[in-house]
């Protein structure tokens, strides 16, 4: 009963920490990228296609970034899940 127990935090810890790794992960990206647009268009001051061209562009990199660190974090769970398997 006690291993069981123990066994079953252990996988409770590791699921959680994944869970906060992509939420952070996604976030963080989509921050980082939004603070580079402004800076970037507060520093360039680019108005060509239409003002805060930049926050935009940076925002949709963010959001990008993130989504491809929450891919490679999903495909590390799935390979130790299969590791695991074996």
């Amino acid at each position: 009963m006690k291993k069981e127990l123990k066994e079953f935090f252990g996988e409770f810890a590791r699921v959680s920490a994944y869970a906060v790794q992509i939420g952070l992960a996604l976030v963080f990206s989509i921050v980082i990228g939004l603070i580079m647009g402004y800076y970037l268009d507060k520093w360039l001051k680019i108005n060509w296609p239409f003002p805060h061209f930049l926050i935009v562009l940076f925002l949709i990199f963010g959001v990008i970034a993130g989504f491809r660190s929450v891919f490679i974090i999903m495909h590390r769970i799935e390979r130790q899940q299969r590791k695991k398997r074996l």
